[in-house]
């Protein structure tokens, strides 16, 4: 779910080059987020907080929770606001990015 068009072709070209499933559409941010086993996050890390409880509800049990687009010196907040219910399972660093990967708990 993107609110700019490019993001949802750009992601979509991707994934088919990459062979992966998807189900891309436009929404906003109050739209319902459905129900996924892999939910990708890439917004700003205050958007990511407050977005904490959405997304995790959307991740289904045994999923999978990617969060990028934010900052080093912001990733123990984020990984705080998602940290209920998820193993933390890596944060990648690249120059003053990182991207949290997470899995949510059975």
């Amino acid at each position: 779910m993107d609110i700019d068009d490019q993001a949802l072709l750009s992601t979509r070209a991707n994934a088919v080059r990459n062979g992966v499933a998807s189900q891309l559409r436009i929404a906003d941010v109050d739209t319902a987020i459905p129900a996924a086993f892999c939910v990708v996050a890439n917004i700003l890390a205050g958007p990511l907080v407050e977005l904490a409880p959405r997304l995790t509800a959307a991740c289904v049990s045994g999923g999978h929770l990617i969060l990028s687009g934010l900052l080093r010196t912001q990733a123990f907040e984020v990984r705080a606001a998602y940290s209920a219910g998820f193993d933390m399972v890596r944060t990648v660093e690249r120059d003053e990015w990182c991207c949290i990967y997470a899995r949510r708990m059975a």
